[in-house]
């Protein structure tokens, strides 16, 4: 954690309205954010807008009761051609973006992303069947986005707000959520006064303060009970064994071309920057199997 920076950063903490049928969440990053971008050369544009998605795929995943994964996708055709950020029930995060061009002074949300973007949602449950949905990209940013998203894919009204400074790598967002009801009109103005009290939260309070003091300043007047926080980290699930597949997917020709012009193979991981290096024992039999699976494939 680094100097100045509040204790609830690199977390997520869930909260419910005692009086009203409302949960919420409030997440901050940090350490999180900053361990995404390292080892890349992002343009801040495309900065801001994976703190943006590393903060939106985080409240998402904490509205979703399972063990597995949950990926947003976002492709462009504009200078950004890709991003995504994927995590799991523990708050692990991880993701990239590829950009062609200069994108200083372009609006991260509108001519970054060029005409007839996509956006998808693939939730990967350990147990059960997975699912893919696309969110709408007619609207502004990205916290209208998945608002819509949970409105018309969820059916469960939701209000967004995220909040990424690129520059002091920091980013955090707060999501509310109308629960099940018996008084549907009291909800509809309990919902729309929770609202109008998170939408007077500033960047700089909830970039600098605790999620504490950010929950007391919107919603002192409300009772409030707040759950024990959620640990929000960046890992990569790269290793040896992870990209032994792609590599036994080449054309074994290519493996021994490599092995004899650099005597091993070495990948590197896009997301966290490793190299794995393959010795030349490892790379013959990587060459083995490709053979295998090629005799498979066309018997």
């Amino acid at each position: 954690m680094t100097s100045g920076t509040a204790d609830s950063f690199d977390t997520i903490k869930r909260f419910i309205f005692n009086e009203m049928d409302i949960r919420g969440e409030i997440a901050q990053t940090d350490r999180a954010f900053r361990d995404l971008i390292s080892d890349h050369s992002y343009p801040r544009n495309i900065r801001k807008l994976l703190g943006e998605m590393q903060i939106a795929i985080t409240l998402m995943t904490e509205t979703v009761k399972f063990r597995g994964s949950i990926m947003l996708q976002l492709r462009g055709n504009g200078p950004l051609v890709y991003a995504y950020i994927n995590s799991n029930e523990n708050q692990e995060t991880r993701g990239l973006a590829s950009w062609e061009g200069d994108t200083d002074g372009l609006c991260h949300w509108t001519r970054l992303l060029g005409k007839n973007p996509v956006l998808t949602i693939t939730i990967i449950p350990e147990d059960g069947a997975r699912y893919q949905g696309i969110i709408d990209l007619t609207h502004d940013n990205l916290c209208e986005c998945i608002e819509d998203y949970y409105r018309q894919s969820v059916q469960i009204e939701t209000r967004v707000w995220i909040y990424c400074d690129p520059d002091k790598e920091k980013a955090a967002g707060i999501l509310i959520q109308k629960l099940p009801t018996e008084n549907e009109e009291k909800l509809r103005n309990d919902f729309a006064h929770i609202a109008t009290l998170t939408d007077s939260m500033t960047e700089g309070e909830i970039l600098s303060l605790d999620s504490n003091d950010v929950l007391y300043r919107l919603f002192h007047q409300e009772s409030v009970n707040t759950f024990h926080p959620k640990h929000i980290c960046f890992r990569c699930v790269c290793s040896k064994e992870h990209f032994r597949e792609s590599l036994v997917s080449m054309a074994p020709e290519e493996l021994e071309k490599i092995l004899e012009e650099q005597g091993k193979v070495s990948v590197n991981c896009h997301c966290c920057g490793k190299t794995f290096v393959y010795t030349p024992d490892e790379v013959r039999e990587l060459i083995a199997q490709a053979r295998d699976k090629n005799r498979q494939v066309t018997s």
